[in-house]
């Protein structure tokens, strides 16, 4: 019987690559053989000679449903979860990965239910509790409860900041990675061949695409009201305190959101010698986007639009706008709240009616007010580029095209593909960025890297007709993927590049 489902479940292996490109299929033959075979074993009486051994029945339901889940098959993958915690005798793990398989398949009720019931259990074994805390709080967010998920997360990484990641080799780099939970939050994310993941919105770089994270030791450590002057950072796979990272990796991007927590890393670093830092916070404070201005708008051949900062609370609607258009603003100009990466509260305003309207429906207590720069080509498109910069190189990122003032780049399936032109001009500026923009701008752009001072970051731009460099966002919070790649394979080795550059960066500074 056992060799019978080892061959089942070998032949569904060998065929996983076949069916990865196809649609979830509904449960095989095989699928249901190995069902009744897990089924007949859990009614087996104890004095009762098995026919396969308890453990070996549940690490066959873990390897089944774990493929299964790589296939896309998530409902189906869930069935052979919860078969495995019904065989398990130390049925936390079991437990544990269904959770998982509940909320990867998007049945959050369930797997919420599961969650808090595993983190009451507090277990000496207990592992993943970050992670069920994670799912219970993006959950929360999907139930419209978002406050109740910071607030969780905020009074967990409080207490518990240190989160290790060991790789197969404990020889490897150790990294302290730093983020800050003070306005952040999670949400469900559904992706295409993953299922549903846990996704933290605001304040951070990913570094998932710009390095693999399975080379290296690395602790995650979250700071929540200055917790790292009290909590030790864990630095090695012997859980040592008193051993030393090679590399201390900030990943906190966004100081309107994560201005607290770049303040308590900062006091942390002061007397921590010559340890290695990517992003020093210190530089990560002055990219605010008023920041920005101040320190780029005076740069030779380069502009950034007015911005300032302007605080809405206990301020009536027309006062403050009369505060803003008496600091020179005039219409049409744009508002966003601070702390936002995406054009969710970005809104170009061509009256005072418009802002009235606007400000009626803002929630945020902070604004900033942008001067908008009118960059249409003569024939009416909008142009986007996008640099990293990695330890003082550039890297281009995108050159996109649109209708539309606020460029963004889900208009490239949908508009630039109807241009060829468009994405000929996309694939020269990845090629040869300097024959787009020409030398001296190029040469302009490779200086930023002196003003700003971090090991990565990335700004998008325009170019004016009189060659002025518009720059319209300069920070570390952009995110690098291969998303777009998997529809414009000319994308990928710029990409790839990136990645490459910044694991070069890694692998450099940890010696």
């Amino acid at each position: 019987m056992l060799f019978r489902i080892i061959k089942i479940w070998r032949r569904l292996f060998l065929s996983a690559f076949a069916l990865q490109s196809q649609p979830p299929k509904a449960e095989t033959d095989e699928d249901a053989e190995i069902g009744e075979a897990a089924a007949r074993r859990a009614r087996l009486d104890q004095t009762s000679k098995p026919e396969v051994s308890e453990n070996a029945m549940m690490k066959l339901m873990w390897a089944h449903a774990s493929l299964l889940s790589q296939l896309g098959r998530y409902e189906n993958s869930v069935y052979y979860y919860e078969r495995a915690a019904m065989l398990d005798n130390s049925p936390y793990l079991a437990r544990y990965k269904l959770a998982n398989a509940y909320f990867k398949s998007g049945r959050f009720p369930e797997a919420k239910s599961l969650a808090e019931k595993l983190i009451l259990e507090k277990t000496d074994a207990q592992m993943g509790a970050g992670k069920l805390h994670r799912i219970i709080a993006a959950i929360e967010h999907f139930e419209n409860h978002q406050g109740a998920g910071q607030a969780r997360m905020r009074n967990y990484y409080h207490s518990n900041p240190n989160e290790v990641t060991l790789s197969h080799n404990r020889d490897a780099p150790r990294i302290l990675r730093t983020m800050g939970f003070h306005h952040c939050f999670y949400m469900p994310a559904r992706q295409a061949k993953r299922g549903y993941t846990v996704r933290l919105r605001g304040g951070h770089f990913a570094a998932t695409y710009l390095m693999d994270m399975g080379q290296y030791n690395i602790n995650t450590y979250v700071i929540n009201k200055g917790n790292i002057s009290s909590i030790p950072p864990i630095y090695s796979p012997a859980v040592d305190s008193d051993t030393k990272p090679n590399l201390i990796l900030n990943s906190i991007a966004d100081p309107d959101l994560e201005g607290e927590a770049l303040t308590a890393l900062d006091t942390y670093l002061s007397d921590k010698g010559t340890i290695a830092v990517i992003n020093p916070p210190q530089q990560v404070m002055k990219t605010t986007r008023d920041g920005n201005y101040q320190r780029l708008n005076s740069l030779d051949g380069i502009r950034f639009g007015k911005t300032l900062r302007f605080r809405v609370a206990d301020q009536a609607r027309d006062d403050l706008l009369t505060m803003i258009e008496g600091q020179g603003y005039t219409y049409p100009f744009i508002l966003r709240s601070t702390g936002e990466q995406t054009a969710r509260t970005t809104k170009l305003l061509h009256s005072r009616k418009d802002a009235q309207q606007y400000l009626t429906a803002n929630t945020s207590p902070e604004l900033y007010a942008i001067e908008f720069v009118p960059n249409a080509s003569d024939q009416g498109h909008y142009t986007k580029m996008r640099f990293f910069c990695i330890d003082g190189a550039l890297y281009p990122v995108v050159h996109h095209i649109d209708q539309v003032w606020n460029v963004h780049g889900s208009n490239r399936k949908s508009f630039m593909s109807a241009h060829p032109w468009m994405l000929e001009k996309e694939q020269q500026f990845l090629a040869n960025p300097r024959s787009v923009i020409g030398d001296s701008a190029y040469t302009r752009l490779e200086k930023l890297y002196d003003v700003i001072k971090l090991d990565f970051f990335g700004f998008d731009f325009t170019q004016l007709s009189d060659g002025t460099l518009l720059i319209f966002e300069l920070n570390p919070a952009m995110r690098h993927s291969f998303d777009h790649a998997d529809n414009f394979p000319y994308m990928k080795p710029h990409m790839q590049a990136i990645t490459d550059a910044f694991t070069a960066m890694i692998n450099q500074r940890c010696g």
